[in-house]
């Protein structure tokens, strides 16, 4: 499985810029989703992801959440990174969505297989260009309210 890169980081940084929902300073909670067997790859993107400024004036603070331990999370959450092969398994991306909607966050993960799962919000990936993908029923679903600019300029599925 590959690692989220630090690339990829920054570019969930910057999205999560234009999400009005967010607070615009202070401290942003992202639950970095993984499979059991991909603990280690979760707590280096945790340390990259506490590494790298937040959107706007906000810090990030990344914990670690196994799949296996989502449904009974009761943390604050502002945000969902989804490592790969978090939501390969239909229950555990149903899971995935279920929580995006009771609890109103964002689901994002750097990997396209979120998007035939639909367990994500925003599929940020960069390559040789930057590529951004709204799930715009399930963002409906969060509440998730992104400016117009930046709806303006990601695809949408």
């Amino acid at each position: 499985m590959a690692e989220i890169s630090v690339d990829d980081l920054q570019a969930v940084a910057r999205s999560l810029g234009f999400l009005d929902t967010l607070p615009k300073d202070g401290t942003i909670t992202v639950g970095v989703v993984h499979t059991a067997d991909a603990s280690q790859a979760a707590a280096r993107t945790v340390d990259r992801l506490n590494a790298i400024p937040g959107p706007n004036s906000a810090t990030f603070k990344a914990q670690s959440i196994a799949v296996d331990g989502l449904a009974g999370n009761q943390d604050r959450l502002d945000a969902l990174l989804l490592e790969e092969g978090a939501c390969a398994d239909p229950a555990t991306a149903l899971a995935v969505t279920e929580m995006v909607r009771r609890r109103h966050i964002v689901s994002i993960s750097t990997s396209p297989a979120c998007l035939q799962s639909k367990c994500c919000v925003l599929m940020v990936h960069t390559d040789r260009k930057v590529e951004i993908v709204l799930n715009t029923e399930l963002a409906d679903a969060a509440g998730a309210r992104f400016s117009s600019v930046f709806a303006m300029m990601v695809k949408r599925r």
